[in-house]
């Protein structure tokens, strides 16, 4: 599943800030 993937990077770069 790519799109679990991406929704991985995207929480990461959410809880980067």
């Amino acid at each position: 599943m790519v799109n679990a993937r991406q929704e991985k990077l995207r929480l990461e770069t959410v809880f980067s800030f």
